[in-house]
């Protein structure tokens, strides 16, 4: 792999790494933490939509999977939209796109939320004037950067989305955060975190949104389009 550049066996291998986190915990009872199984059960489904199908009775980093409950459409958007706001439309934030160039991780959230649902996710791109799409291709690459620069994980993964969905996996500012995501996966899988390897439940329930996220956003950039499924109906 080049510097500044995934490649897609580097993607494959940390969103089986993510799924193996994800899968084997530690990890209360589902029915004592139903939110938790609900985030965990999600990440695992995008991981496995986004890359093939392991071998059979083996989650791809080799070990057995622990079962899960079915996900269904419902639970997808639901841990989803918690992540980031699902498509509705209504009022920019914004009065012009670059007033998101700010170093601020809020502002940089905004940013992709409202290109995720003024783009449907990606899937309608017609949504979207075409001086307004223009602005917004040239905003991500530099909100990513600045992202990048902040180590910031969760607004990286989240911008990353954005730009996807906005067209822009190829771009340079776009393959180069993915880069950055992976490095920045701890060894044991998971995201976020002090510690290069966390096993006490109680930090790995706070590092699994930023996980799930993080996973989220390799799974879209490797495999544009799976966040739309995830959110149809």
């Amino acid at each position: 792999m080049t510097a500044g550049r995934w490649s897609d066996r580097a993607a494959e291998r940390a969103l089986a790494r993510g799924r193996h986190w994800l899968s084997a915990g530690p990890w209360p009872p589902a029915d004592t933490d139903a939110a938790g199984a609900a985030q965990r059960a999600v990440g695992i489904w995008l991981a496995d939509r986004s890359c093939p199908a392991p071998p059979h009775g083996q989650d791809r980093s080799g070990s057995r999977p622990t079962s899960a409950a079915p996900v269904t459409g419902g639970l997808r958007r639901q841990v989803l939209a918690a992540l980031q706001t699902a498509p509705e439309g209504g009022r920019s934030a914004f009065g012009h796109p670059f007033d998101a160039l700010r170093a601020d991780p809020a502002v940089l959230l905004r940013a992709a939320d409202e290109v995720g649902s003024a783009t449907a996710f990606g899937t309608d791109l017609g949504r979207m004037a075409d001086d307004t799409r223009s602005a917004w291709s040239e905003v991500l690459p530099i909100a990513l950067a600045t992202a990048v620069r902040g180590h910031d994980l969760d607004a990286g993964a989240a911008l990353l989305r954005a730009s996807v969905f906005l067209g822009l996996a190829d771009h340079a500012a776009t393959q180069g955060a993915g880069a950055f995501l992976t490095a920045r996966q701890r060894p044991d899988g998971g995201f976020g975190g002090a510690a290069a390897e966390a096993k006490a439940p109680g930090d790995a329930a706070v590092r699994l949104p930023l996980t799930v996220s993080c996973v989220w956003a390799l799974a879209e950039l490797r495999r544009p389009g799976v966040t739309a499924e995830a959110f149809a109906r």
